[in-house]
């Protein structure tokens, strides 16, 4: 869709084409956020090896997948890989909550209720 289609190009088009080309146009082709992302962190690998003050020692331990924004994983996620997502962020969110607790009696408390052995 980068070309610019017009208005009447776009309304004749089945929707099932309309989708296939956005995905396209969004997610695989060379302006995607992947390869947009490969290309920015390509960037910033080499200024940060260019500059003056890198050492030999500091460039062997610098890689280039430090400078990527996006996670690891592929764009298009499995519902497997969305559960475990959501279950990750669901543990790191109780550690948070349970890590502004201080007394251990009222850790031991919330421990009790989550687990069911206290009921209130």
């Amino acid at each position: 869709m980068r070309r610019g289609l017009t208005e009447k190009e776009i309304s004749n088009m089945p929707v099932t084409q309309y989708y296939e080309m956005w995905i396209f146009d969004t997610f695989l082709e060379p302006q995607g956020p992947v390869a947009e992302d490969i290309h920015s962190a390509l960037n910033r690998y080499t200024m940060y090896m260019t500059s003056p003050n890198m050492t030999k020692k500091a460039a062997k331990g610098i890689k280039l997948s430090e400078f990527m924004t996006l996670n690891k994983g592929n764009v298009f996620k499995t519902p497997e890989e969305l559960a475990l997502m959501e279950k990750e962020k669901n543990i790191n969110r109780n550690k948070a909550i349970l890590s502004q607790f201080t007394d251990p009696t009222v850790l031991t408390q919330i421990e009790k209720r989550t687990r069911g052995e206290i009921n209130g």
